[in-house]
């Protein structure tokens, strides 16, 4: 088997368990900021396809965090702003990602862990934006 299916095989089995634990922390009540916006999500996801660095997407964070107090900078119920709440849990693919890269099928070094981070964050945050779009679509709204 080629690294990369193996890399792509081992991504896809990951996704399930990454996307429950979003949902359970992005699912509580409060846990997005009432003005946030889903054009503010697309910028972010925009910035991820711009580059190959999970840390430019964390800075960015950390602008949006700096610049808009009202959004980026909500304090949620956990006591973190909504941005660092988002650079914690990218934070938390890092770990899934080196546990994947050191698979036995896989062995990569720093790049492909970079890269298979850089995957498992575009994979959160657009996951992410659909979620923040049905919880902020009215129930009535939904069909």
């Amino acid at each position: 088997m080629s690294k990369e299916l193996a890399i792509n095989q081992a991504i896809d089995a990951q996704m399930n368990k990454i996307l429950k634990s979003m949902n359970e922390t992005m699912g509580r009540p409060g846990a997005f900021p009432n003005g946030l916006e889903n054009a503010q999500l697309q910028n972010l996801l925009g910035v991820t396809r711009e580059t190959g660095s999970v840390e430019v997407v964390k800075n960015y964070i950390r602008y949006q965090v700096g610049r808009q107090k009202k959004t980026w900078g909500y304090t949620g119920p956990d006591k973190k702003t909504f941005g660092d709440q988002l650079i914690e849990e990218l934070d938390k693919l890092e770990k899934i990602a080196q546990g994947i890269v050191n698979d036995d099928k896989i062995r990569g070094g720093q790049e492909d862990l970079d890269r298979v981070w850089m995957r498992l964050t575009q994979l959160y945050l657009g996951n992410l934006n659909r979620y923040f779009r049905y919880v902020k679509t009215p129930k009535g709204d939904r069909r």
